[in-house]
């Protein structure tokens, strides 16, 4: 399989050059073969393939099959069209884009070639959150809270412009929040209630949605976290039912039942030799799926990532009526 890459910044780093040079890479016939990048800013892990400050000449020079995009979220739009154009499958970094406007201009095209797009929201794959989307009775949920925060100052390693850090967490934090809740209770039914509190300051938001008429989850999310917090991130998921608590605890990576047959805590976390977390796992996933389609729940369908947006962009309304 043939490969592109848009962006060389740190989360491409991190995971997809990490992986592209890897022996497992090699192993699965996964060949990055052109980069992509308006900085420049190249690496180590990249010695033999060739260079691009041009996408659109990139695309016509080199027979790519997939094209992998870890540029700013305000970018991606234009590099999904140019590729569904030449009919070029897509992996590209959540959130697919950053507004329904352009949204509805992938849907079109995407009714109209070949391609295939997979949105890269890793946090499917984390052994917890299948842990719990097997344990759960979904029909017996009342509601569930999921929360998770950052340090402004970790975030912005993250992030290659000013712009796309103040543009706040809805994207960033958020738009996992909300895929979690399509993946964890295998639904299409989730729809924006109200936006209950937004400190524009420290980009903090707290927002209510509902689930298939039945159940609430209500999202907190926000740069807020101390710069010496003891982790990058804090996470937790907390799910209220009939006769079952569940809790996913990030920081103190725990996994918490307590049910009528089961009061247990257990640690489903794991590492790998070579790399860390489960955005390598991921990548390994939708690149094989592309390769041989397979049936994996953890892949985040296409209409799952088009109702995220639909749902941020209801927020960014609220928030934008708030301060007007």
């Amino acid at each position: 399989m043939r490969i592109g890459l848009v962006g060389t910044g740190t989360w491409s780093k991190q995971t997809y050059l990490n992986y592209f040079s890897s022996e497992l890479a090699k192993v699965n016939e996964h060949n990055l073969v052109s980069v992509f990048s308006r900085t420049k800013k190249y690496s180590d892990k990249t010695n033999n393939v060739n260079f691009y400050s041009d996408f659109v000449f990139m695309l016509e020079k080199e027979n790519i099959e997939v094209v992998c995009i870890v540029s700013p979220d305000d970018t991606h739009c234009f590099y999904i069209k140019e590729c569904l154009k030449k009919n070029i499958n897509v992996i590209v970094e959540k959130p697919l884009v950053t507004s329904l406007s352009e949204s509805n201009q992938i849907k079109t095209l995407l009714s109209k070639s070949n391609s295939k797009i997979l949105v890269q929201y890793h946090k499917r794959f984390d052994q917890s959150i299948s842990l719990l989307r097997n344990k759960l009775i979904v029909e017996n949920v009342i509601s569930i809270n999921l929360r998770i925060f950052n340090s402004k100052k970790i975030s912005q390693g993250f992030f290659s412009s000013k712009k796309q850090l103040e543009n706040g967490p809805l994207d960033f934090l958020g738009s996992h929040m909300i895929d979690l809740l399509f993946y964890i209770f295998d639904t299409n039914k989730i729809e924006y209630v109200k936006n209950s509190l937004v400190a524009k300051k420290n980009k903090y938001y707290k927002f209510t949605l509902k689930i298939k008429n039945f159940t609430y989850a209500h999202i907190e999310i926000g740069w807020i976290l101390p710069e010496k917090f003891p982790s990058i991130t804090m996470q937790e998921i907390e799910v209220f039912g009939e006769h079952q608590y569940f809790k996913i605890d990030g920081l103190n990576r725990g996994f918490k039942i307590i049910d009528d047959n089961e009061n247990k805590f257990t640690n489903p976390y794991f590492q790998n030799e070579f790399f860390e977390g489960y955005g390598f796992v991921c990548l390994i996933n939708c690149l094989n799926y592309l390769k041989q389609p397979f049936k994996d729940s953890r892949i985040t369908k296409i209409d799952h990532a088009f109702k995220n947006v639909e749902i941020i962009d209801n927020i960014k309304i609220d928030e934008n009526k708030i301060y007007s």
